[in-house]
């Protein structure tokens, strides 16, 4: 059986289409992998995450919140500012009561006669 130039022309061809279409399927695989690896996609999925959680000392609303979300922060970096309002409501309400309780002393110490020592 004798091989011809045509079919000779005809097998470079086909291994050639055969290399491109390998070629392509690689190319296209490694594609896949890549975009699922940066932008995962799923119906049913859990997600794993270092979380810190943070809890301020005291409570209350917060007037302003000086980070964004996945934010890198620094150790003593000022996070938020909480409203000062009730606490300055508090503590104006501490002094008046210690106010008045230092007058009801001394009206107790008028009353007996008593002086201030």
């Amino acid at each position: 059986m004798s091989v011809t130039p045509n079919d000779k022309h005809g097998k470079l061809i086909g291994r050639i289409i055969q290399l491109v279409v390998i070629a392509g399927a690689i190319v296209a695989l490694l594609t896949v992998i890549h975009e699922t690896d940066r932008q995962p996609r799923t119906d049913d999925a859990s997600v794993r995450a270092n979380v810190i959680s943070i809890a301020p000392e005291v409570s209350g609303r917060l007037i302003k919140l000086l980070v964004s979300d996945n934010a890198f922060v620094k150790k003593g970096e000022l996070l938020f500012e909480i409203d000062p309002r009730d606490y300055k409501y508090a503590f104006d309400q501490v002094l008046s009561d210690q106010n008045n309780l230092e007058q009801r002393i001394a009206d107790t110490r008028r009353s007996r006669g008593e002086k201030r020592g």
